[in-house]
Parts: C-alpha cells; sequence; structure tokens
C-alpha cells in the first residue's frame, strides 16, 4: 500500500461515506490506492538482472525465472548438491522512499518462517545469505506452474478441489508451527509437473500470536526475529485480504483460511466470492462479508458453497475453528460424492441402484471385518505362550517381588495391545471403508505399526531372558512403550523415511530394525551397556548397507546408551545423528538427537552453555513438528530444566519441570510412573532452593504413585526413598531419613544383587544419616563396602567411585583421621578432575570439604587457599550472581572469621547478601545465616552496636524457619550472645541453648559447644 498523501483528501471523504461510517483511515487508505492492481501485489523491477554465471553464495545463476513484491527469482545451481535451486533475491525499489530495508527484513523473515516447516505441500527452504546489502535465499526449485496458470484449464470440481485440499493441509502445517502465511492467493501455490500443490511466497508469515508492534526480547527470541508491520498498516495483496486486515487488526490463522476461501471459490467458479474492480468498490463489500452468487453453470456441489461460504466470514470467529477442520469437511464431502457420482449418472435404473447399494454395503461390511482382523494381529505377538513366557522368566530371574511385577506388567501390556489394535483396524477401515485416508497413508501407518509391534516384541524378548536388572524394571518399561496414535496422525506419518527402493537392502534393512527394537527393550529394562554394544554393531552395518534413517536411528540409540561409559563417544554419535538427519530432513530424529544433546553435554558433561543451545535447537523442532504441549515438549522441559538445576539456577528449572509435569499429568494420566519420575525431579529443583516441605510433599506423592503403579518392592520405589532420605537428612529429620533408607535397601538388594553399584549408592547415604547423627564408625564401614561395591561394578575412574571416595574422606575427617582425609578428599578431587574436567560442578564439592578439613584442624593458609580456588571457579563456570557463588563467599568469609582476618571477610558477605537478596526470599534461613556471618565479622571489628541488630534478625529468620540447620540456629544465638556480653541474662540463656544444639549435632559440634563452654565460664 502507499501512504496516504494530502492532495488525496476528496477521494478519502467519497471513500468513507460509501464505507457508511466505517473506519475513516480504511476509507483514506482504499482511496489513496483505488487504481492499484487487485490480484497482485507485484512492482517492476529497475535494476539490472543478475547474468547468467553469476554467483550467490555458492549458487551460479541461471537465468530469471520472475519477479515479486520483495524480489526477483532466479534459477540457480548448486554445484555442491547436484541439484537445481530458485533463488530469490531482494532488491531496493526507488519508489519506498528512504527505508528500503522492509524487503530484506519480509526475505530474512521468509527463510525462518519456512525453514521451520516440513511437509510436502509447502515449498522447501535450503538456504540464506547475503549479496551486498541484498539478502537471498536458496527454494527448493518446483517445476511447474502457479495454481492461476494451472486452473485456467477447463477441469472438474473434484480435481480443483483435490488440488486446494492438499494447499488446506499445506496451511495447517504451517498454523501448526505456529505460523501464518498473511498472503494466501493462487499466485503463492506452485503445481509441480509431479502434480503436487506447494504452498510459496512465506514473505508475509509471521509467527501467530506476535502482535505487530510487539518487540520484546524474550518474544523475538522465542518466535521469528524480525517484523516489519506495525499497529494500523496492512499488508497482502488487497483481492485476498480478510477485514480484519482492511482496518489494521493482527492477522492469524483465520486470516489465511479466509484467504483460501478466497482463492478456492476463484479456482471453483472463475471468479472471486467479492465483486468489484477498485479498492474502493471491494472493500464494503468484504467488510460486510457480501458474498456474489456462483455465476450460471457452475457445477460444484451445494455442500462445497456452504463450507466455503463459512470461511469467508466477516467476523473471524464465525469461520470454522482451524484449517484442520475445514478440510475434514472438504474430504468427507470429497469421498462421499466420489463413492456415489456412479448412482448419481443412473437415477433411472432404481432396481440396479439398489442392488450396487446393497452389493457396496456388503462389500463394505466385509472390508470392515478384515481391518477389524488386521487389529487383531497383535494378539500373536501377546497371546497365552507369551504370558506365560514372561510370567516364568520373571520368577526365574530371582527378584523377590516377581509376582507382584507379573501383575502389575499385564494390565499396562493388555492396554497397549488394545490400542494398537484399535488404531490398526481404524486406519485400515478410513482408507478403505470411509475413504477419509488416502491409501498411500495406509501403508505408511502400517510401516508404522509394524514397527511398534516390534518395539513390543523386542521388550519382551528381553525381559523373556531372565535377567535379574531387566525384571526389576519391566513395569515401567512396559509403560515407556511408544503410544500406538502416533501412527495415526497424518503429520507423523508424512514425515517417515521412504524404504529402500532395492529389495535386498529393505529385508535387510527390516532385520536391522527388528535388532535396534531389542535394543530399545535392553535401555528400557536397564541393560544400557548390552544394549549400547548391540547398536554399535547395527551402526556399522546399516553404515555398509547405506540405509541413511537406520544408521540414524541407531546411532541415536548407542548415543542414549553408552553416555554414562564413555560421554566422548555418546557426543561424537549423537551429533553424527543430528547432522545426518537434519541432511534428509527427518526432523523427528533430529529433535530426539538434539534432545540427547541436552542431557549429554550439558548435565553429563556439565557444559551448560552449549547444553542450552542444544536445548533451543530442540525447542525450535518441537515448535516445527507441531508438537507443542505435546509428551516431546515435556521431554525438551526436562532436559533444560536439568541444566537449570545443576547449575543452581532453581527459578528458571523450577517452571520448566511445573509445565512438564502438567504436559505428562495430561497425556498419561495422573497416576502413570512418568508421571511419579517427574514428580521426583521437581522434588529435586524445590530441595535445591532450601524448600524441604514442598520437596518432602512431592516426593511422598511419587512414593504413592509407584507403590500402587509398580509395587511396592519395585527399585523405583526405593530410589524415591532415598530422594526422600536426603531431604529429611536436610531437614536434620535423621531417624525419618535411617528409617526410609532401611526400607529402600533391602528392596534393591532383592532386586538387583547386593553388588549392585545402586546398592551401593543407597549405603553411602545411609553412612551420611549415621554421620551426621555423630556415628562415624558405623558410617566408615558402610562407605568401605560401598567404595568396594562400586568399584568392583564401575571401574576406579568412573565419576560415582569419586563421589564414594570423597564421603569416605568426610567420614575420616569426622573420625579425627585428619592426614587421611586429606589423602582422599585429594584422591577424589584428582579423580572428578580427570573423570569429569576441572570446571565440572563436583570437583567443588571436593575443593569445599578439602577446605572445610582444614579449616577445621587449624590449617587456615590451605582452607584459604582452597575457598579462593572454589569461589574462581564458581564465578567462571556459572553466573556472577549465581546463588552458589553466595554460598562460597560465606566459606571463605567464614575461614577469614577464623583467621581474625575481619575486614577481609566483611567485603565478601555484602556482596553474599546482595546476591540472595537476588534470589531469595528475605527470610530465607541461608539469608540469615550470612547476616550472621556478617554480624560475627563487625564484632570482631568491635563493633558491637553495628554487629547485634544483624545478629538479631538473623537469629529471628532462623528461629521462625521450619527449615533451618539445627547448627546454624546454634551460631546464631551464640554470636548473639557474645553481642550481648555474658553478664546479660539473656546472654547466658540464649548460650546455654546454643550449647545445647551443638550437643545435639554430635561429633560435628562438640568443638563449637566446648567454646560455648569455656565462654560462660564453665
Amino acid at each position: 500500500m502507499r501512504a496516504v498523501r494530502g492532495g488525496d483528501g476528496a477521494a478519502a471523504r467519497g471513500a468513507e461515506d460509501t464505507l457508511r461510517g466505517g473506519d475513516a483511515s480504511v476509507a483514506a487508505t482504499v482511496a489513496a490506492a483505488q487504481a492499484e492492481t487487485l490480484s497482485s501485489g507485484v512492482w517492476k523491477p529497475e535494476a539490472a538482472e543478475l547474468p547468467r554465471g553469476a554467483e550467490v553464495g555458492r549458487y551460479v545463476i541461471l537465468g530469471l525465472l520472475g519477479s515479486g513484491g520483495t524480489g526477483v527469482v532466479y534459477a540457480a545451481y548448486d554445484p555442491e548438491l547436484d541439484r537445481k535451486v530458485a533463488l530469490k533475491l531482494v532488491r531496493d525499489e526507488p519508489t519506498r522512499g528512504p527505508d528500503t530495508s522492509d524487503g530484506r527484513t519480509r526475505l530474512l523473515r521468509e527463510a525462518q518462517a519456512l525453514a521451520r516447516l516440513s511437509h510436502p505441500n509447502v515449498v522447501a527452504v535450503h538456504d540464506a545469505g547475503t549479496l551486498g546489502d541484498r539478502v537471498w535465499l536458496a527454494m527448493e526449485h518446483v517445476e511447474g506452474v502457479t495454481l492461476r496458470t494451472w486452473a485456467q484449464t477447463a477441469r472438474p470440481w473434484p480435481e480443483l478441489l483435490g488440488v486446494m485440499i492438499a494447499v488446506g493441509h499445506g496451511l495447517a502445517a504451517a498454523h501448526a508451527a505456529g505460523l501464518v502465511h498473511r498472503d494466501v492467493k493462487p499466485d503463492n501455490i506452485m503445481i509441480g509437473v509431479d502434480g503436487r500443490a506447494r504452498v510459496t511466497d512465506f514473505g508475509l508469515a509471521r509467527a501467530a500470536g506476535l502482535r505487530p508492534n510487539d518487540s520484546s526480547p524474550s518474544m523475538m527470541s522465542e518466535r521469528l526475529s524480525l517484523t516489519v508491520t506495525r499497529t494500523g498498516a496492512t499488508i497482502g495483496t488487497p483481492a485476498y485480504m480478510a477485514p480484519e486486515q482492511w482496518v489494521g487488526k493482527e492477522a492469524d490463522a483465520r486470516t489465511d483460511q479466509f484467504a483460501y476461501g478466497i482463492s478456492l471459490w476463484e479456482v471453483l467458479f472463475g471468479e472471486r466470492p467479492f465483486a468489484g474492480d477498485t479498492l474502493v468498490e471491494l472493500a464494503p463489500k468484504v467488510l460486510r462479508g457480501e458474498l456474489r452468487s456462483p455465476p450460471r453453470g457452475a457445477r460444484a456441489p451445494t455442500w462445497l458453497r456452504r463450507a466455503v461460504a463459512r470461511a469467508l466470514q466477516a467476523e473471524p470467529e464465525r469461520r470454522w475453528p482451524d484449517m484442520r477442520a475445514l478440510m475434514r469437511v472438504l474430504e468427507h464431502g470429497q469421498t462421499r460424492a466420489r463413492r456415489w457420482w456412479i448412482g448419481a449418472g443412473f437415477v433411472v435404473l432404481a432396481a440396479a441402484a439398489v442392488m450396487a447399494w446393497g452389493w457396496q454395503q456388503r462389500a463394505r461390511a466385509q472390508q470392515s471385518a478384515m481391518c477389524a482382523a488386521a487389529g487383531a494381529e497383535i494378539a500373536t505377538a501377546w497371546d497365552e505362550a507369551a504370558r506365560a513366557k514372561l510370567e516364568q522368566a520373571l520368577r526365574l530371574s530371582g527378584v523377590a517381588h516377581a509376582a507382584t511385577t507379573y501383575t502389575k506388567v499385564v494390565p499396562w501390556i493388555d492396554r497397549w495391545t488394545g490400542e494398537w489394535a484399535r488404531v490398526r483396524a481404524e486406519v485400515c477401515a478410513e482408507a478403505t471403508v470411509a475413504g477419509t485416508r488416502p491409501m498411500a497413508e495406509l501403508a505408511v501407518a502400517e510401516g508404522c505399526l509394524a514397527e511398534q509391534r516390534g518395539e513390543l516384541e523386542g521388550l519382551l524378548a528381553v525381559l523373556g531372558d531372565g535377567d535379574r536388572v531387566s525384571a526389576a524394571r519391566a513395569v515401567p518399561a512396559v509403560a515407556s512403550l511408544t503410544p500406538p496414535s502416533t501412527c495415526a496422525d497424518p503429520e507423523v506419518l508424512a514425515r517417515r523415511p521412504a524404504p529402500p527402493d532395492d529389495e535386498g537392502v529393505r529385508a535387510r534393512a527390516l532385520e536391522l530394525g527388528r535388532e535396534l527394537m531389542r535394543v530399545r527393550g535392553l535401555g528400557a529394562a536397564g541393560r544400557r551397556a548390552e544394549g549400547a554394544r548391540r547398536a554399535a554393531a547395527v551402526v556399522q552395518v546399516a553404515d555398509e548397507l547405506g540405509h541413511a534413517p537406520l544408521a540414524i536411528r541407531a546411532r541415536l540409540l548407542f548415543g542414549a546408551l553408552t553416555g554414562d561409559a564413555d560421554l566422548a563417544s555418546a557426543e561424537a554419535a549423537l551429533m553424527r545423528a543430528y547432522a545426518e538427519a537434519g541432511a534428509i530432513g527427518a526432523d523427528e530424529l533430529a529433535a530426539a538427537a538434539a534432545t540427547e544433546l541436552i542431557g549429554t553435554v550439558g548435565v553429563a558433561a556439565a557444559r551448560a552453555a552449549e547444553g542450552l543451545v542444544w536445548g533451543r535447537s530442540a525447542a525450535m523442532f518441537v515448535a516445527r513438528l507441531g508438537r507443542a504441549d505435546s509428551l516431546m515438549d515435556a521431554e525438551v522441559e526436562l532436559a533444560i530444566a536439568e541444566i537449570h538445576a545443576l547449575r543452581g539456577a532453581t527459578g528458571e528449572a523450577l517452571p520448566r519441570v511445573e509445565r512438564a509435569l502438567a504436559l505428562r499429568e495430561r497425556w498419561l494420566g495422573p497416576r502413570h510412573p512418568q508421571v511419579a519420575a517427574t514428580l521426583g525431579t521437581l522434588a529435586g529443583v524445590h530441595r535445591g532452593r532450601g524448600e524441604f516441605g514442598p520437596a518432602q510433599r512431592l516426593l511422598e506423592r511419587a512414593l504413592e504413585i509407584q507403590e500402587e503403579a509398580l509395587g511396592p518392592d519395585s527399585p523405583q520405589v526405593a530410589a524415591t526413598l532415598g530422594d526422600l532420605a536426603a531431604v529429611h537428612l536436610d531437614r536434620e529429620a535423621y531417624a525419618e531419613a535411617e528409617r526410609a533408607l532401611e526400607r529402600a535397601l533391602p528392596i534393591q538388594e532383592a532386586a538387583l544383587g547386593a553388588e549392585h553399584p545402586e546398592v551401593g549408592v543407597l549405603l553411602g547415604n545411609l553412612a551420611s544419616v549415621l554421620l551426621a547423627r555423630g556415628e562415624a564408625a558405623r558410617a566408615s564401614g558402610l562407605l568401605e563396602r560401598s567404595l568396594h561395591v562400586q568399584t568392583q561394578a564401575l571401574g576406579q575412574g568412573h565419576p560415582d567411585v569419586a563421589r564414594s571416595v570423597h564421603n569416605l574422606a568426610v567420614v575420616r575427617g569426622r573420625l579425627g583421621e585428619h592426614a587421611r582425609a586429606v589423602e582422599l578428599h585429594e584422591r577424589a578431587l584428582a579423580a572428578r578432575v580427570a573423570a569429569l574436567g576441572p570446571d565440572h560442578v563436583e570437583v567443588l564439592q571436593s575443593l569445599d570439604d578439602l577446605g572445610y578439613e582444614r579449616r577445621t584442624h587449624g590449617e587456615l593458609a590451605e582452607a584459604e587457599a582452597q575457598g579462593v580456588q572454589a569461589l574462581a571457579l564458581r564465578e567462571r563456570v556459572l553466573a556472577a550472581d549465581h546463588l552458589d557463588v553466595a554460598w562460597s563467599l560465606d566459606m571463605l568469609a567464614e575461614v577469614r572469621i577464623a583467621q581474625g582476618r575481619f575486614a577481609e571477610a566483611e567485603p565478601l558477605l555484602v556482596r553474599s547478601l546482595a546476591i540472595r537478596a537476588l534470589q531469595q526470599p528475605p527470610g530465607h534461613h541461608e539469608v540469615a545465616t550470612t547476616q550472621v556471618l556478617l554480624g560475627r565479622a563487625a564484632l570482631g571489628r568491635g563493633r558491637a552496636s553495628e554487629a547485634l541488630p544483624l545478629l538479631e534478625r538473623g537469629l529471628a529468620a532462623l528461629t521462625a524457619a521450619a527449615d533451618a540447620p539445627g547448627l546454624a540456629l546454634a551460631d546464631a544465638q551464640f554470636a548473639v550472645a557474645q553481642a550481648l556480653g555474658r553478664d546479660k541474662p539473656r546472654a547466658r540463656t540464649l548460650a546455654g541453648a546454643a550449647e545445647a544444639g551443638y550437643r545435639e549435632a554430635g561429633a560435628r559440634g562438640e568443638a563449637d559447644a566446648a567454646a560455648v563452654r569455656a565462654w560462660l565460664g564453665h
């Protein structure tokens, strides 16, 4: 649209009269442009064309294809991939005025929009770049004509409708990805020589829900990064614009539906539904919804006219709910017309018609029975023999809860096979009886369902081995089988890779696919090392076979299963899988690889920044696949949240885990084992925030679900009991922690065996509880056993073994074996650096506890050196205002207070409080602990009047906090007593309470209790 100039006032007033009191700005706009062409927004090039042979990026220009509203399109050659492409180049237009960036901006947005789509009825974008101050993008080269040209040849209405249904599916895919085209018209639809329709020219597209004037950074990062239109502007070709575009309102998917309706009407009837050769004539009719009657002799049926008329309603809310709803109506009508066209031509032969109808009904009944029989085929995989074999294998595994496991696992398999049978019968009937699903799609759905059947058979084969570990994880493994309903989703089916053309390769690929299903079963059943070895073998054969989709799936499984043992190999396999999936357009496989890389790189390898980059990539694929608010979305959210939680950024982790929990509850139901696992993750985030009450409640809910779904003797129940014990330990509820672990330990030993590494973890946790209770000798014995179990199972260099060495060092320190404790701490530190790298968060734990050990034995200079190193590492690995940095500042300040260097401790504590003010509420017990330290520093400098208010505030907060550690409260009580002076009655009362608190802490508080008694003169 051109800008309205001052000389156009009379025309504007006339248009305003025509619109009968409508929006004056609309009237002025249409009047100012009344001579403008309606059917396209094409502008003619003034600048010279690029010559044949010119290079743009790596592409060689072959010739001009045409020009459009934002630039020119050339045929070009891609020498790297030996293919022809369409290369679109934006150029400046002198009539645009001083701002020549609009075309470039729209072109960049076109590249962004199309890169998010992968659909057979949407043109594909391969590449984008710049040429001087101009932007180019390389697109799929479609040999063919525009829909406008194609429709000029006389064709029956069913053929026209079939092409437009394909176009509608392309638009529906765009909408599912969160995009609105905003300029749908026959000129922007190509019909290839292969007969396939493709929507193109997304130069006016933008993310759905993004208002034209919305430029918030968060919105820009989550959606398309470039916008052109400002509120009140109209963009689109006028003849195809919806009423909301005429009045400058926001366009959404219903706007595209309106333009689609105009295009469909025009294709069917040879003219557009709203009369008018100028904007002034057209605008009132569009705004009032005044449809013209179809021309005389129009052959399209009444039901089709009504369907299009609803899409053309002036009020968006009166149109079809979305494009998919409209497509269902059009496809149903198309099928009904196809089914009955014979009878319509022979009405006079009533008897023959009745006979034909009866035959057709019998044929439909026979076909329906055949579809039901196809669904019943799953019974051959899960019959009485399969049930008996599974029951026997579980019994022979030796796990104590074999009978319970069998009774829990059978209903899950029954439900899954029932759904498989239903989906198999339905997709068959939709294609062969109702005609609502294309026959070509049925074949793809059958292949998808066969693959899922193979997944069940592979898992049953693994469970049938009688392996103890597999039996222990049988129920959650079966509960995690891929839902058969995914094989009924047309969009999922459209993205499935085609099978190999060569019959021999196809047969070998099917055989390897069955092996991969068994590998999946091994992973689900907890036999990761065995699964990784077999996946590696499939990778090698698939590479030799040259079947890329199979090799990608094998690499995905290998990377997911080998991560614990070999991070470097896992990362390399997953990155190659991601790249190869992208190269063949297998977006679901690319999304799965990116999701695995979030955890492998960001969590296991502790490279948080890189992990978050993979998180953005995975989230992009979720949006592009139209899988927002799905289980795939939940997986990505959980993986990203785990990185944030590892970094201590619990405020960023919390809403992601809460959203993942809501999604899993919606799709799986509130009592599913994966919901219980998500509750455990959420509890871990709350625990990291020091919110022990919510963490405990979440874990108790998870435990209830697991006991019901898996049985009370399941290893998953034991794992949750271990997490619950950790929360009790945080709360210093030692008796509750010990009871939880003493229940968990025999469950794991019975399920996994006494030498399993998870048993070693529980032994270490129980030792931590005993250590906190002052029972260091008992703790030492448990830790020695834990270290032996994990070393035997995992090897000396495993991070879990280093963790056990670290825990043993803590115990030796508590037993007074200082030299041995330091030796073990240094051994654990070296092992962690070697296994995880010098910047891993577990290295920080070793530095912290080594510093603590040296500080408690008077080695203050060494303790300070460890504290400085830990602080520098935290500032380097985490953000400067990260909560863990505050913790490190507190530890270093405490060393300097012990050294009597109070003036140097104060600025550390001031900075710590500033960080905590950003991350924690004022009354949090950790804020209070830092306030007490700052008060102690002021007290040490002889400023009791300044110290006392700080100490009193800290004491009050710690007294009120339900989650405050007892030692922190005792420290505050003694510090206030010292500030008041020993002659004050309250001071002596507080000191007595502190001494009792220290004594209650056992060995950890003995030295402090002695210091209080000395201060009191006892």
